[in-house]
């Protein structure tokens, strides 16, 4: 081929001194094109971009590996790239991380954190200082970390005597509820409600005057509310056309629960019932009106201390008589812990049946609000685990026959839906019966236990002692079976309902029955690019932990039981507990739309027995309102992320964050620093095989006796002893109440109790301002179980969690702690008043024991509770606990000598009727 160069453009001869001669062919033709560049050329990822001369950049090769580049000119006047390998060994300091720019070829470390007091905090954290009286903030200044710091801002204290003003919070103060109790003061009640009000025109209470902002300087209001307790009914007449009619549903005293119509015992026809929203030291008067047939009541505001007003706990005979039907008792006291709380009956099954409503008290300098945007009353949350029959039949039928205690269904704010679930079943024989049933009728709800899902197969197994008495036979033994269906130790709840879920197999499908089809579900609306506070109350009476997740969002928990927690961010779900409450912030931060909070039901409600769940609507506005979901999401579904308050969980396990693991806001209890407690208690507890006689009788149909395992009924205990309440309430009745009925486990070692059925008044004594350390123990060897236990009257800090086995023994956990195998976190321990023990573990508490008065802690499981599984602590010595208000009710036996009536002077009931027996009483066969 021949080319004819003489067409191509003239060669350059020579470029400037800041050029260089580059070549370039042109297309089709023979011809070179030259032209003068100042630039190389760098060619990466199928693109060519240019850098002039002298230009430096870099790129990280890997995570170690860092290349610097310079475009250079040699001494020819070409360019050429320059490039040399550097080793990055970037490892920062707590605080900082390690951050690429544009100045560094590798990661520099930048402060992310700030540091105070060897504590580490986020941008945008807030804390105070140990006396309360500094508001610290981390902020960026000028792209630098600092922190920042306020004077908190005190209220003015105005119509308060000077005796009863005291400091708190670095502020001064007025004990209003000293005050109104001093002699010669005018009371701080309201002014009683008008005759001839109709009171179902009070409804809700959403208008009251104390549900306001709770800014510095505001004064205190004395806030009054009218409850009134009946039985009443979900879907009555005052639904109208509900569910068919979703406007109808939000009528007036219109209770839809899941659809079912049953019987319900609520608060101003209600569910849940009036909201309480009143400001730090606030006075909350409420007057319960006992209109319920034939029972009594008593109303707990649980998460309050009654520092000052122990006479309002709200504890039928530990704090007050039970309220009798058609009477009314006043309840007034303080509003002196802000935070997410609730109150409910403390009687009975009352609480399952509907008693229950959200109570918040907000402060005017929350550390966190910083946090979050919006802190809305329509934000409140409250679950509830639900049955189709009462309370009380539900536990007639458990304790006295075969019935279960397993809810099929959870509520959001008293309605959902019901999603029942059918069975096809298919014969099975298997090595312990050959019994064949039949398909399972339509309405029927069966349950059938998998192999276990949670960590059993890699936890070591503890021999029980023989002398626990908790296995009656050799076909009960509570060890590992050679079943391969039965892989794990055997619960007594699989030993119960043993035989029916061996002999089929089962198959679900879930379907919403006709008229739950129609109930709408709970909505909570957010605007887009907004940040919400939301509160949750788990206000269960049974087994069924709750775990919570919202689609396509993270949540970030800030309290727990109306205590701040250092924030953790971007949780998948978190689990509560009978008695819980948590704070956590929602980023609105997805498109527009509808998207379901996922309420899934653990324990008893887990797929083994009724896979109990339910679903509220997180709403954007501007999202559709009409919309219908053809299908739901399974019960199955397990939320990504991480979670908190796993349940049977134990600190490092992956993805899991325990409660023991947060940290608080809250200032120090120094004096809970110190290795050692003045006071430490062991609290053991299982479910025992003996003779209660309030279940099983000796002789008739006792433990043994009962012709299956179906009959038997395991008791709950605390240290082998089930409590027994005195006729006499422990503080109004301190000053006649015999001591020397109070037990404890060391009274009663003349007993063999671990074999025997023990009850007494089951008392703690501590003296006051003790510090006192309590290690409740799990044993875990009958029931695949959890509980939750509450504390009156105090909160506490969590210092130690753990599960160690499948089960485990009083004796294994009292050498552990000898051998120091018991770690405990004594600094920023998060701080509460309900938590969980794990099945075969242990969870260690600690508080002072500050608050003079009996108070009661016990499971938060209501059938546990009633039975026996709590204890009273007496704190402090009669003497320097208040006195009861004037005219306070009291109640007692009444059992004068035959064919004669006591009476005292003037025709008062004396001392002597306070007395086990009354004196002069004759012991009648």
């Amino acid at each position: 081929l021949y080319c004819d160069t003489s067409a191509c453009p003239p060669l350059i001869e020579f470029c400037d001194a800041e050029r260089t001669i580059r070549p370039k062919s042109i297309a089709g033709t023979c011809c070179t094109l030259q032209r003068c560049d100042n630039f190389c050329e760098v060619y990466a990822n199928g693109q060519v971009t240019t850098r002039s001369v002298g230009e430096k950049w870099f790129n990280m090769v890997n995570e170690t590996t860092c290349m610097n580049y310079e475009c250079l000119r040699n001494d020819v006047n070409e360019t050429f790239i320059n490039s040399i390998g550097i080793q990055c060994n970037t490892t920062c300091p707590e605080g900082f991380e390690a951050q690429l720019s544009e100045q560094h070829c590798c990661p520099q470390c930048v402060q992310s954190q700030c540091k105070f007091n060897d504590q580490f905090y986020r941008e945008g954290q807030s804390w105070a200082s140990p006396d309360g009286c500094l508001v610290y903030r981390c902020v960026k200044e000028n792209g630098f970390l600092s922190i920042s710091s306020s004077r908190k801002q005190c209220p003015a204290v105005v119509n308060c005597p000077d005796q009863h003003i005291v400091e708190r919070d670095c502020c001064r103060v007025c004990n209003y509820t000293e005050a109104q109790m001093a002699p010669g003061l005018t009371t701080a009640y309201p002014v009683e409600p008008e005759e001839g009000v109709d009171f179902y025109e009070e409804l809700s209470y959403d208008n009251h005057p104390c549900k306001r902002a709770c800014t510095l300087g505001r004064k205190p209001k004395t806030c009054y509310y009218r409850f009134r307790l009946e039985w009443y009914r979900t879907l009555s007449k005052a639904c109208y056309n509900c569910p068919y009619n979703a406007t109808d549903c939000e009528r007036p005293h219109c209770i839809t629960g899941d659809g079912v119509r049953r019987n319900v015992a609520v608060i101003n026809r209600m569910m849940p019932g009036p909201a309480i929203e009143v400001c730090e030291n606030d006075i909350i008067v409420v007057d319960v009106e006992n209109h319920l047939m034939g029972e009594s009541t008593t109303i707990h505001w649980h998460g309050l201390h009654q520092r000052r007003t122990p006479y309002m706990d709200g504890v039928p005979h530990v704090s007050q008589c039970p309220i009798s039907p058609g009477t009314t008792f006043r309840y007034t006291f303080r509003a002196d812990n802000p935070g997410t709380h609730f109150w409910h009956s403390h009687t009975g099954m009352q609480r399952g049946d509907g008693a229950f409503g959200a109570l918040i008290i907000r402060k005017d300098n929350d550390v966190q609000e910083l946090l979050y945007d919006n802190d809305l009353s329509e934000h409140v949350i409250t679950v509830q685990d639900w049955g189709h029959e009462q309370g009380v039949s539900l536990f007639a039928s458990h304790h006295h026959s075969t019935g279960d205690n397993k809810p099929p269904n959870l509520l959001i704010n008293g309605r959902g839906k019901y999603f029942q679930r059918f069975a096809k079943t298919t014969p099975l024989t298997t090595t312990t019966t050959s019994t064949e049933e039949p398909a399972l009728e339509p309405e029927t709800i069966m349950a059938i236990e998998p192999e276990s899902t949670t960590l059993m197969e890699e936890l070591p197994t503890t021999t029980v002692p023989i002398t626990d008495a908790i296995t009656p036979d050799d076909t009960e033994l509570l060890q590992a079976s050679s079943n391969t269906n039965l892989k794990t130790v055997l619960r007594a709840e699989e030993v119960r309902h043993r035989s029916k879920r061996q002999s089929r197999t089962v198959n679900f499908n879930a379907i919403v029955v006709p008229e739950s089809k129609h109930i709408p579900l709970k909505v909570f609306h957010v605007d887009k690019g907004r940040r919400y506070r939301f509160r949750l109350i788990n206000a269960e009476f049974l087994n069924c932990p709750v775990e919570l997740s919202i689609e396509n969002h993270n949540l970030t928990v800030i309290a727990s039981d109306g205590f701040g927690i250092q924030p953790l961010e971007d949780l998948g779900s978190f689990v509560s507990y009978a008695g819980e409450r948590f704070d956590f912030v929602v980023k609105a931060n997805q498109p527009v739309g509808n998207y379901l909070m996922r309420f899934r039901g653990l324990m008893d409600c887990d797929e083994r027995f009724t896979s109990a769940y339910q679903f509220a609507v997180l709403r954007y506005r501007g999202a559709p309102t009409d919309i219908e979901y053809e299908s739901w999401p399974p019960y199955d579904y397990e939320a990504p992320g991480i979670q908190l308050n796993s349940l049977n969980r134990g600190p490092g396990a992956e993805n899991v964050i325990t409660i023991a693991e947060t940290s608080a806001l809250d200032q120090e209890d120094l004096l809970l620093l110190r290795n050692e407690t003045d006071y430490k208690f062991y609290v053991y507890y299982d479910f025992y095989g003996k003779d209660n006689p309030h279940f099983h009788v000796p002789s008739l149909y006792g433990f043994q006796q009962v012709v299956n395992n179906t009959n038997r009924l395991y008791t709950p205990q605390l240290n082998h002893i089930s409590m027994r309440m005195p006729p006499v309430p422990f503080l109004p009745g301190k000053d006649v109440l015999d001591e020397s009925q109070f037990c404890n486990e060391t009274s009663v070692r003349d007993r063999n109790c671990r074999q025997e059925f023990c009850e007494c008044s089951h008392v703690l004594q501590i003296p006051l301002h003790a510090t006192v350390e309590m290690v409740m123990i799990d044993e875990g060897f009958t029931f695949d179980a959890n509980h939750p236990f509450h504390l009156h009257g105090h909160a506490f800090r969590v210092v130690g969690m753990d599960r160690v086995s499948r089960n485990t023994t009083i004796e294994d956990i009292r050498r552990m702690d000898e051998e120091g195998r018991l770690p405990r976190r004594l600094k920023r321990a998060p701080i509460k008043d309900t938590v969980t023990i794990p099945d075969g573990g242990y969870t260690i508490i600690r508080f002072i024991a500050n608050n003079p008065g009996y108070w009661l802690f016990h499971c938060h499981i209501e059938f546990h509770a009633e039975i026996g599984m709590s204890l009273v602590l007496k704190v402090g010595d009669s003497s320097e606990m208040l006195p009861a208000p004037a005219n306070f009710p009291t109640c007692y036996d009444f059992k004068p000598k035959l064919g004669q009536l006591g009476s005292g002077e003037g025709g008062t009931i004396t001392a002597q009727y306070f007395s086990f027996p009354p004196s002069g009483a004759e012991q009648v066969p």
